[in-house]
C-alpha cells in the first residue's frame, strides 16, 4: 500500500499513554467498598453484644415483626456490597480500555451505592448504641 494514500489512525492516539494510568487509578477506587465490607463485618461482630436480638432492616415492609431481622441477618449488608462490586468489577475488567466513561460510571455508581448502604447501616446501628 502506498504511504501517500494511507490514512492515519487517530482512534488510539487520543487515549495513548493515559488509559493505563486512568484504568489503574479507577481500580484503586474499588478498594473503598472492600474497606466498607470489612468495617461492616467488624461492626456486626464487635457490637453484637450491644445490639438487641431483633433489628429493623426491611423498612419498606409493614411496621412490626415483618421488618425485624436477627443479628446474623445483618450480614445481608456486606453481602450486598460484595455482590454489587463484584458484578461491577467483572464488567469493568471485560470492557476495553477505550470505554473509559463507562468504566468510570461503573466504579462511581458502585461507590455511591456503597456509601448509601453504609449510611443506612450506620444509622441503624447507632439507634441502639
Amino acid at each position: 500500500m502506498n504511504k501517500l494514500n494511507a490514512k492515519p489512525d487517530y482512534s488510539r492516539a487520543i487515549y495513548k499513554g493515559s488509559t493505563n494510568k486512568l484504568g489503574s487509578n479507577l481500580l484503586w477506587w474499588g478498594l473503598i467498598p472492600i474497606l466498607a465490607i470489612l468495617f461492616s463485618l467488624s461492626a456486626i461482630f464487635f457490637l453484637s453484644s450491644y445490639l438487641p436480638p431483633k433489628l429493623p432492616l426491611f423498612f419498606s415492609l409493614t411496621w412490626g415483626d415483618a421488618e425485624l431481622v436477627n443479628k446474623t441477618q445483618l450480614l445481608i449488608i456486606p453481602a450486598s456490597i460484595t455482590a454489587l462490586m463484584l458484578f461491577n468489577l467483572i464488567i469493568f475488567w471485560r470492557l476495553n480500555e477505550n470505554y473509559l466513561l463507562l468504566r468510570r460510571i461503573l466504579i462511581f455508581t458502585g461507590l455511591l451505592t456503597t456509601a448509601i448502604i453504609m449510611i443506612s447501616f450506620a444509622k441503624m446501628i447507632l439507634i441502639f448504641i
